[in-house]
C-alpha cells in the first residue's frame, strides 16, 4: 500500500510539472539557430531554458512501448496494476540531434549515415500537437553504448558537452552522471534482449 501511494503521489507531482513546462518558442525568433534540416522533429526547435521531458526507457516490442504514450506521466507513471519501466531520465537530451552527434563521437561514425536509419527517433506515437510521443532508438547505438566503460563515458562527456545543442551550458560533469546511467540502462537492455525507445513531452 505504501509503494502504491508513493507511486500515485510521484506521478501527480510529475503530470503536473508535464502540465505546467513551457511553450516552444517561435521558429523565426531573432538569432534562433535553425534545426539541422527541415525533416526533423518539431520539439528540436525549443528554448534551452525551457523543460523538455526525454525518458529513456526499455520495453521488450514497439507496441509495449508505444503503450507508454497512454501512462500519466512518462514510463515510471503507469496505470494502475502496472509496473514502470526501467528507465533514465534525460531532460531536455532529444534522440535525434542529440543523441546522433553522442552515438557519432561514440563510435567514428558519421551523424549523417546514423540519422539516416529508419528506426533513428521513428515515430511510434505522436500527439497532434507535437507535445508528446514515443520515439525509436537504435540497435545499433544501445550496443555501442552498452559496450562503453566508465573511462570511455567520461572522455565523451566533454566534446559532447561542446556541441551546438548544448549552448555552452552544459557541465560535463553532469553529462558523465547522466550517460553512466543511459548506459547501464542499455545493458540491462541488451541482457534483457529489449530496445531503448524514448518518451517525450513539452
Amino acid at each position: 500500500m505504501a509503494r502504491s501511494h508513493s507511486l500515485a503521489m510521484c506521478c501527480w507531482m510529475r503530470a503536473a510539472r508535464v502540465v505546467k513546462s513551457g511553450a516552444p518558442c517561435r521558429l523565426a525568433m531573432p538569432d534562433r539557430p535553425r534545426c539541422r534540416n527541415d525533416s526533423e522533429p518539431l520539439f528540436l526547435a525549443l528554448c534551452p531554458t525551457m523543460g523538455v521531458f526525454f525518458d529513456y526507457f526499455r520495453a521488450a516490442t514497439d507496441d509495449a512501448a508505444a503503450d507508454v504514450f497512454d501512462w500519466p506521466a512518462g514510463p515510471t507513471c503507469p496505470p494502475p496494476g502496472t509496473e514502470p519501466k526501467d528507465s533514465a531520465e534525460l531532460k531536455n537530451i532529444d534522440p535525434h540531434v542529440m543523441m546522433g552527434t553522442l552515438e557519432a563521437l561514440l563510435t567514428g561514425n558519421r551523424y549523417e549515415d546514423i540519422t539516416a536509419r529508419p528506426r533513428h527517433a521513428a515515430t511510434l506515437r505522436f500527439s497532434d500537437d507535437g507535445g508528446q510521443g514515443v520515439l525509436t532508438v537504435t540497435d545499433e547505438f544501445t550496443s555501442a553504448l552498452a559496450a562503453a566503460n566508465d573511462d570511455q563515458i567520461r572522455a565523451l562527456a566533454h566534446p559532447w558537452s561542446q556541441t551546438e545543442e548544448f549552448w555552452g551550458l552544459a557541465d560535463p560533469a553532469e553529462l558523465t552522471e547522466l550517460l553512466q546511467d543511459l548506459r547501464d540502462l542499455a545493458v540491462r537492455a541488451t541482457q534483457h534482449q529489449h530496445h531503448l525507445y524514448c518518451w517525450t513531452s513539452l
